[in-house]
């Protein structure tokens, strides 16, 4: 609806209805946006056995994503996201597959809050 130079886009949320993969981040792409994904390590609270660089490649491996953001909670991990980055090709198409694959029952998963429909992200300050 608007005119915007960048979108960031969790890439955690796959829901039946927005895929955003499929439809948000080639729909900003039309428009000439710089596409940034976030929260791409975010599987890993719920599937034992994924590896974080794993999941940054494949964030950035998809079309049209430009950028990722990546929180950091040491000296080791920054060192290691630099390396990452500096090393970084994109993942094969079956690769991508695989790594989809083992994503799904995270995407599926009831237990987590802000996986809701009905879940608003704010903190309650009353």
């Amino acid at each position: 609806m608007y005119v915007f130079d960048t979108m960031l886009i969790a890439m955690n949320h796959c829901y039946t209805k927005q895929k955003f993969e499929e439809q948000a981040i080639p729909a900003a792409a039309k428009k000439g946006m710089l596409i940034l994904g976030m929260k791409l390590v975010v599987p890993r609270e719920n599937i034992d056995n994924l590896n974080p660089q794993e999941l940054i490649n494949y964030g950035l491996s998809l079309e049209h994503i430009s950028w990722a953001v990546i929180g950091i909670d040491s000296l080791q991990i920054l060192k290691e996201n630099i390396e990452l980055i500096k090393t970084f090709t994109p993942l094969s198409p079956s690769r991508m597959e695989e790594i989809r694959t083992s994503l799904t029952p995270f995407y599926k998963h009831e237990n987590l809050v802000w996986m809701n429909p009905n879940y608003i992200d704010v903190m309650n300050f009353s």
